[in-house]
């Protein structure tokens, strides 16, 4: 006997949020450890989070730049 387990689907929008909430809540507590004055923050973390926000945003322009183009 099969039966199908009904899972519920998380909106965009709340994983969203999640995401901004995670995020700050992040933020916080590396800035109440010492920040910048801790040299594990200073040379692992903050380089990574670097790495993580440049690679977003290039790939947001590899795949926005030729839509753009495409479109018009």
């Amino acid at each position: 006997m099969t039966e199908e387990v009904n899972k519920r689907k998380i909106p965009s929008y709340v994983k969203i949020f999640i995401g901004l909430v995670l995020g700050v809540i992040v933020g916080l507590i590396l800035n109440k450890m010492g920040g910048e004055d801790i040299p594990f923050i200073a040379k692992k973390v903050i380089p990574f989070m670097q790495f993580l926000g440049d690679f977003f945003i290039k790939a947001i322009k590899m795949v926005l730049v030729p839509l753009v183009f495409l479109v018009f």
